[in-house]
């Protein structure tokens, strides 16, 4: 035990308050440290929402940094290794605030060189300094061994963890290493609240004047021993949680370098249970699936309205959310593989759609393979697009939206107004579309892991179901719209592609976005970081979900009048 008359002993107390708040307030106003290598956008539309919140957490940083370092002055056997780190934290926090100003005054270079160099210091120099005083004052004090060597272990996941964020943002977003890095933030998240815990633990043995007494073996010490061993678990769950629910939605059109907390919770625990999300590789799985109560048992989301039509013969459902209105609208050509009809989760995706954009959908029940193979549920969406037309809403005025295999549809939908001479729509968007049902793109193999949604056998079941057996030539371009003609593709309207890096199907979204580009087409391509198949489907609760309505939103705005 080290007994220090002279240190202030409230200090560790002190310093574990104000890691708790500063850490929650700086993930709350300003997703730190991620934004440090986001876009200068980020940085610029979070300040901005939460101006205060930002100026206090950061001011609390610096004070932490202070407090570390007196109370490290008290500590001779972990002396340099406390006051350094608690230097860093202080000028991590001024220069916190400086780059307030910077992303305020719009100096995106400035303010590019301050974000890495304090990222460089906070993300990789702290956490490890943190670690090694951390480990010394163990060994020293004899206090909460457990705990303290826990989140020494923590800490030194943090620093691999920024190393990999590091990496990643500089890496192409479809070669980064998005999974280790989910797990990494997943341990880093634990780490602060454990270390809290500990400095808490650090506070006690210091105020005491003797050395801490052995703890025992009896009932009493094994009983104390599993209740701070409960207490710890459900602080760092309670923390963790918080970071993870807590993120903010910036303002903005760049796509994150940083996968939120929450893709990285989501994303793995997909991969652990990906059995749950097994899609159909059969005739009879695909039966049992269909009479799943999401698809047999509809439901109108919350603060919309549904209405039954009938859109050039093909039933449909008209979708308008609380103040909606019909001077622009969206048809929505819902996924499920070209063998799944539309669940409730395409209403409460198009719900939100529509409460961002105050547009109405149109949603046709397209029919569906293997009972209705290619080209039948093109021919559907072509003919609710022209019952649109045909109600008055201006072909202008229309986007054809589609996720997964209704982002196949998307396009073909497109071509075939446009090889039929119809009046093309406003915009295309593309939620991950199987744009080459061939299957051969690269990511087809090195997602095959990363991938919980669709699997190698799925992807066959549905060629099979789709090309009726392979009756159609899977190269032909109303199937893949990969292989449609440079002079088709140049003529497209405005297209917004959106994949995310850990797909199967990411590669359809680049070589598409490539043709497109390279014919001369109007043309988008959002890669998102760390995300699995239609992320606004599957998490609709993570900040990245939030950012593509916005993203999908301004498009529609821009390219529809």
């Amino acid at each position: 035990m080290v007994n220090i008359p002279s240190l202030r002993r409230h200090l560790p107390w002190l310093l574990a308050l104000l890691s708790t708040v500063t850490g929650l307030g700086l993930s709350v106003s300003l997703r730190f440290p991620e934004v440090l290598l986001d876009p200068p956008s980020f940085g610029a539309s979070l300040a901005s929402a939460r101006p205060v919140a930002a100026v206090a957490s950061l001011l609390g940083l610096a004070a932490s940094g202070v407090v570390l370092v007196r109370l490290s002055r008290g500590l001779p056997a972990a002396r340099l290794f406390g006051v350094v780190a608690g230097w860093c934290l202080a000028a991590c926090g001024a220069a916190g605030l400086a780059l307030l100003v910077l992303w305020g005054s719009g100096l995106d270079a400035a303010a590019s060189v301050v974000s890495t160099s304090v990222f460089a210091v906070f993300g990789l120099a702290v956490p490890l300094l943190l670690a090694v005083w951390t480990a010394r004052l163990v060994r020293s004090v004899g206090v909460g061994a457990i705990t303290g060597w826990l989140a020494v272990a923590g800490l030194v996941a943090t620093v691999v963890r920024s190393a990999t964020w590091w990496l990643n943002a500089i890496l192409p977003t479809q070669d980064g290493f998005y999974v280790v890095s989910a797990i990494l933030t997943l341990l880093a998240l634990t780490a602060a609240p454990l270390w809290i815990f500990w400095l808490i633990r650090l506070g006690f043995s210091l105020r005491s004047s003797s050395p801490v007494a052995a703890p025992g073996r009896g009932f009493a010490a094994v009983a104390r021993r599993c209740g701070l061993g409960l207490l710890t678990l459900v602080f760092a769950l309670a923390h963790a949680t918080a970071a993870i629910v807590s993120t903010p939605i910036p303002d903005t059109s760049d796509v994150p370098a940083v996968p939120s907390a929450g893709a990285a919770f989501f994303h793995p625990v997909m991969l652990a249970a990906a059995s749950q999300f097994a899609q159909p590789t059969s005739y009879p799985d695909l039966l049992e699936q269909r009479r799943d109560e999401r698809f047999t048992e509809p439901r109108t989301p919350a603060g919309t309205t549904i209405d039954k039509v009938d859109a050039g013969d093909v039933p449909a459902e008209f979708l308008c959310a609380d103040g909606a209105t019909k001077d622009r609208v969206f048809l929505y050509l819902h996924g499920g593989g070209f063998i799944m009809p539309m669940s409730n989760f395409h209403r409460d995706f198009a719900a939100e759609l529509s409460r961002q954009t105050g547009s109405c959908l149109l949603m046709p029940h397209y029919r569906l393979a293997p009972k209705h193979p290619f080209p039948a549920a093109i021919e559907d969406s072509v003919a609710a697009y022209r019952w649109l037309l045909e109600t008055g809403v201006p072909a202008a005025a229309v986007t054809i939206i589609g996720d997964s295999c209704g982002g196949t549809f998307t396009l073909s939908t497109a071509l075939s107004l446009q090889d039929s001479g119809d009046e093309m729509p406003g915009a295309l968007v593309g939620l991950s579309p199987a744009t080459d049902l061939t299957f051969t793109g690269e990511t087809h193999r090195s997602n095959a892991w990363t991938d919980p949604l669709i699997a190698a056998e799925h992807k066959k079941f549905v060629q099979r179901s789709y090309t009726g057996d392979g009756e159609a030539d899977v190269r032909d371009p109303l199937l893949s719209p990969l292989f449609a003609d440079t002079v088709d593709l140049a003529t497209l309207p405005p297209t917004l592609l959106h994949a995310g890096s850990e797909e199967t199907l990411l590669s359809d979204s680049i070589r598409m976005a490539d043709r497109m580009r390279m014919a001369g087409g109007d043309v988008a391509l959002e890669v998102w970081p760390g995300l699995p198949h239609t992320v606004p489907l599957v998490f609709p609760e993570i900040m990245e979900a939030d950012v593509t309505f916005e993203r999908i939103a301004d498009f529609s705005a821009v390219h529809t009048s």
